[in-house]
């Protein structure tokens, strides 16, 4: 239990506040990291920064990790972890680390007080338990770090915050197996007096309320960790009803994941103003004093909003959780501008808008959606991906057409901003000259192997824009569900060529003209035998309608046929209305 070294203590309100090494915090108390708190997110700089730091001082000396802001009773209580989750489990992960080096080395008497006095304990019946637990699921941390060699289960880590661990616990066990005997019980000792200002505090509202005011100019916290800590102390003054916002912010992390600051950002700029992420919890502070603001209304909001945010960067379908077959090509159009053109910084908040104003305020036909959706894919892949122009000046435009969109009173108002939007994007767009002569240096597809990672990383990207424009003018020629995942992008004129006429450009069996979609199966037919044979079997077997309108009437797939099919593409996709 804590010792009774008490620096301060407030009987009024159970807060107290305690100078203690690390060994006198986690010598047989439980500590717990709450579900709302943000995933493990420490990596091996920040640990390699620790363990130097560690070995630069002198075995006496103190070192100082500032304060801990816990929620419990020093009487056995499991303390729950406010403020301090990353340091406490990559130190708890190092020791579990130095632990496993003295059992592997068969020093028995050096591991097992590491093991039974800071990382497994035993309650009242003799049952073991875990010093630190999460709310999250992370076996990795429980079922493989915690344990000891020969007891450690198999598991794979599911969650960034498990991949950080384990990737840290085997940069510790490589960095302290070249440590002797001698040198690991110097270190161990270090880590144990590492000095810490263990503030604990009776009732959640206490608890948020120490890490508000310690933190209030927020040296050392994300923006989201001040407002989130912020939200519990707005919340109604009853720790009965703080069961809410826990919930609340839990639901908010099951959507968002680790991409939480991204999250807040894309909310502020589509509801509030443009800011800079610095800026935002100050923001959020004013937003706070105005009497109309209510914190349940607030966090409601969030939760819709997040929402939204895991449809915006769903990468299939299913993850929509929509029963509308329908609202497949609206996920299309958005699929494309987050994962295949990777448009994510300027656009997302306009994106959260549009989702928002179709599925939670109802402001907008599906229709509408799919209109503007289709015409800011169109813009952005002919501007951004293949003309490469600059996106500067679009962040504060999105960002203010979303906040008009989220201030339109009605569908009417609400579709006359979408009409607006589409004519000032089709004004914008690149001329057909510009985007032509600019098409081939990003859209193909490359045969050969690439050299070097710069390379494959460029012809993967204009591999992805071929299968791209191929699928998105199949899917509005059959304006159908068609199942592209069982479709394969293939050359028509093969790489290996020897029984065919030979090319006078052999540059163009990379162009998009000589690519076409083919059914799972189909290419494994048709192999690299002659044009006639492919012709033959893909008119019979092909389901894909603008891989057979490409060559019915051809007698031959040479470089004029190749060229033609080029500019037809271009030409295809340049043209697409909405």
């Amino acid at each position: 239990m804590i010792p009774e070294n008490l620096n301060s203590f407030d009987e009024n309100n159970h807060i107290g506040a305690r100078s203690l090494e690390i060994k006198k915090i986690l010598q047989g108390n439980k500590f717990l990291i709450p579900e709302y708190q943000r995933e493990f997110a420490w990596g091996i700089s920040e640990v390699e920064e620790l363990i130097n730091d560690l070995n630069d001082i002198n075995a006496n000396d103190k070192y100082f990790i500032g304060h801990m802001v816990f929620e419990g009773r020093e009487n056995g209580d499991i303390f729950q972890i406010i403020d301090g989750q990353q340091r406490i489990t990559t130190i708890v992960i190092i020791i579990c680390a130095l632990r496993d080096i003295f059992y592997e080395r068969n020093e028995c008497d050096l591991a097992d007080p590491l093991n039974d006095k800071y990382i497994i304990h035993k309650d009242d019946r003799n049952k073991p338990f875990p010093g630190l637990s999460s709310e999250m699921s992370y076996p990795v941390l429980q079922k493989y770090v915690q344990k000891k060699p020969g007891e450690k289960e198999s598991c794979s880590p599911t969650r960034k915050g498990e991949k950080n661990i384990i990737e840290i616990y085997d940069f510790v066990l490589g960095e302290l197996k070249e440590y002797s005997i001698e040198e690991l019980e110097i270190f161990r000792d270090k880590l144990l007096n590492i000095e810490v200002i263990f503030v604990s505090a009776q009732g959640m509202l206490n608890a948020q309320r120490i890490f508000m005011t310690i933190n209030a100019r927020g040296k050392d916290l994300s923006f989201v960790d001040l407002i989130k800590s912020q939200i519990f102390v707005l919340y109604p003054n009853n720790d009965a009803l703080l069961a809410e916002p826990n919930d609340s912010w839990s639901f908010i992390l099951s959507n968002v994941g680790t991409d939480i600051e991204e999250f807040f950002y894309i909310v502020w700029l589509s509801r509030f103003k443009l800011l800079q992420k610095a800026q935002i919890f100050k923001d959020f502070m004013k937003l706070t004093k105005n009497p109309e603001f209510n914190i349940k209304d607030f966090i409601d909001r969030l939760k819709e909003d997040s929402v939204m945010f895991a449809k915006m960067y769903a990468k299939d379908f299913i993850q929509w959780n929509s029963k509308n077959p329908k609202e497949y090509g609206a996920f299309r159009s958005i699929n494309a501008i987050i994962h295949t053109f990777e448009i994510n910084k300027a656009i997302t908040p306009y994106l959260m808008s549009l989702l928002r104003s179709y599925f939670i305020d109802k402001k907008i036909s599906l229709e509408m959606l799919k209109k503007i959706l289709g015409c800011l894919e169109k813009f952005h892949f002919i501007n951004n991906s293949v003309c490469a122009n600059y996106l500067g000046g679009f962040d504060k435009l999105y960002s203010k057409k979303a906040r008009d969109l989220l201030e339109a009173q009605n569908k009417e108002d609400a579709h006359k901003q979408i009409k607006s939007a589409i004519q000032d994007l089709n004004n914008r767009i690149p001329t057909l000259s510009e985007f032509k002569a600019n098409f081939s240096k990003k859209v193909y597809y490359n045969p050969n192997k690439s050299k070097t990672k710069r390379d494959y990383d460029k012809d993967k990207r204009a591999k992805d824009f071929s299968n791209y424009i191929l699928k998105k003018l199949e899917f509005l020629e059959q304006n159908s569900n068609i199942l592209f995942h069982e479709i394969s992008l293939e050359h028509l004129y093969p790489a290996s060529h020897n029984d065919w006429e030979d090319l006078y450009n052999f540059e163009n069996i990379k162009n998009i003209g000589n690519l076409v979609l083919l059914d799972a199966g189909l290419n494994s037919i048709i192999g690299n035998k002659s044009f006639e044979f492919k012709k033959k079997k893909i008119i019979e077997n092909s389901t894909i309608y603008t891989t057979r309108a490409a060559i019915k009437d051809k007698d031959s797939w040479l470089d004029r046929e190749i060229e033609e099919r080029t500019n037809y593409i271009i030409e295809e996709y340049y043209k697409l209305k909405y």
